[in-house]
């Protein structure tokens, strides 16, 4: 497996993105808005940083977070990590 990219929901977009960008240095590699509201950036090269904004006042507490990974079949990956008993929430195809 291969991390492809860690979310973090964000409440503001300019701020958030002042610190992945100018302070640790990550590009800002694509930035779009899948819906009216919502904001997504994607910092970094490889593994990468996506920041989501849609608009809720999130705290670190309850922002929650996901994880990408790229496998070779995703149908085996799930298999495998449920056979070790890790609950899938959502998997894309």
């Amino acid at each position: 497996m291969e991390l492809c990219w860690i979310t973090l929901h964000v409440s503001d977009m300019e701020r958030a993105l002042k610190f992945y960008n100018r302070v640790l240095g990550l590009p800002v590699t694509r930035r779009f808005s899948p819906a009216p509201g919502t904001e997504i950036a994607m910092l970094g090269e490889g593994a990468m940083v996506e920041l989501v904004c849609d608009g809720k006042n999130r705290t670190q507490r309850d922002a929650g977070f996901s994880i990408g990974m790229l496998v070779d079949a995703l149908d085996d990956a799930m298999a495998r990590v449920q056979q070790m008993g890790v609950p899938i929430a959502a998997g894309c195809r």
